[in-house]
């Protein structure tokens, strides 16, 4: 991929009406509603075309980042939105870039290219999904050799209190303090003089945040909530404890298991107390734990093939096709195995989705399982309160037994 220098972004009229209209409402809205706050400094002052990177924690960071800037940012987005007829003008009219989660798009990048020639910022979460515990999940490899070869700056936004502002488990917001602290993490020189792994290790560095040791260094930060553990469970599936698969149930600030009854109270700093003891655990820790006892039980499945390791009923099934209103394939239960997802519709025929076969496995809008077999790309879904998360590690998981 070629690369050329873009120019000078020259502003079109659409866009200053639109970022003006934006700052003046909804952003505005926002900004004050989350409490928003942005260390001011040269970084998001930068001209011509650069790559915009940041850490991906409550659902309305890009609305953040873009009030504070100067300028509107082009960002990479879940094509999902793109299905809604009524906003693709003012998403194309903005520039934003559509992509398919989880997948290496060619689409996605001549977008990518048109903008940065008409001279915009491109903006990319490069995670590639919303953290659930507030630290920064693994950088997609691919961002550096993306970087590599556009040989624009690239500006970092690390943003600190946004997911226990609003944790992508939760279903109900809470107050607090939000920071976006930007940075000018490369530039073209030095981009020039380094190699992919290089950067790599730069922009991960750069975007490295741990939310329960931000809330430890900060005590006086307090985000207010009637219930702060409501919906944990979609994130922690298993008992820590026992070991119990889609055991684990919340209720109000406290976080149970229903097989063995151990009982946890979330705390200010996203961290579980255990009621019987003085143990204290961090959601990081709880999910390794629960990411151990996940491959214990299926190691101990794939003995006897046809073991289910955890079903859920009344799952809906349907046809994700790009543009295009999904298509329904069928209500009915979805069971895991050790090597296979299986779905029993009330009315059809039974479906096998081997895990060696399922490729790009993720979680849109948090509640919805999605999964890509020989090109056709289905979604799943579930009641309130079922984790797509145990599906999502169950599906990894399983291509390696």
């Amino acid at each position: 991929m070629a690369m050329m220098a873009g120019k000078p972004d020259n502003r079109p009229l659409i866009h200053v009406i639109l970022l003006g209209i934006f700052k003046a409402t909804f952003g505005l809205y926002t900004k004050l509603k989350c409490n928003v706050k942005m260390v001011k400094n040269q970084a998001y002052r930068t001209q011509g075309p650069y790559v915009l990177l940041a850490n991906h924690t409550h659902n309305f960071d890009p609305v953040f980042i873009q009030y504070f800037w100067p300028r509107i940012i082009c960002y990479v987005t879940n094509d999902t939105v793109w299905k809604l007829k009524w906003l693709r003008g003012l998403l194309d009219s903005i520039g934003f870039i559509p992509k398919k989660k989880m997948t290496t798009d060619s689409a996605t990048v001549r977008g990518i290219l048109t903008q940065v020639k008409n001279g915009r910022i491109i903006g990319i979460f490069p995670e590639g999904s919303r953290s659930w515990d507030g630290k920064t999940l693994p950088i997609i490899a691919s961002t550096a050799n993306l970087i590599k070869k556009l040989k624009l700056p690239v500006v970092t936004v690390k943003i600190e209190g946004a997911m226990m502002s609003g944790p992508r488990w939760a279903k109900a917001p809470r107050r607090g303090e939000i920071r976006l602290n930007p940075e000018m993490t490369l530039t073209t020189e030095q981009i020039a003089g380094m190699s992919e792994e290089e950067i790599f290790a730069a922009i991960t560095k750069s975007l490295q945040h741990d939310e329960s040791a931000f809330l430890a260094a900060n005590p006086k930060l307090k985000y207010r909530s009637n219930a702060p553990a409501e919906y944990l469970e979609l994130f922690l599936f298993a008992c820590k404890d026992c070991g119990a698969l889609a055991a684990m149930r919340s209720d109000k600030d406290t976080f149970s298991c229903s097989q063995c009854g151990s009982t946890y109270t979330y705390t200010r700093d996203a961290r579980l107390s255990r009621l019987s003891s003085d143990e204290i655990i961090s959601l990081p820790d709880w999910d390794k734990a629960q990411i151990s006892a996940l491959e214990k039980a299926m190691k101990a499945a794939a003995k006897k093939p046809d073991a289910v390791l955890f079903s859920d009923d009344d799952v809906v099934q349907y046809e994700y096709i790009r543009l295009e209103p999904l298509k329904p394939m069928g209500t009915g239960r979805l069971s895991m195995t050790a090597g296979a997802m299986i779905f029993e519709p009330v009315d059809g025929e039974k479906r096998i989705y081997p895990a060696n076969a399922v490729t790009s496995v993720n979680i849109q809008s948090n509640k919805q399982l999605e999964f890509t077999v020989q090109d056709r790309t289905y979604r799943f879904f579930f009641k309130p309160r079922v984790s797509p998360y145990k599906w999502e590690c169950a599906l990894n998981m399983g291509k390696s037994l």
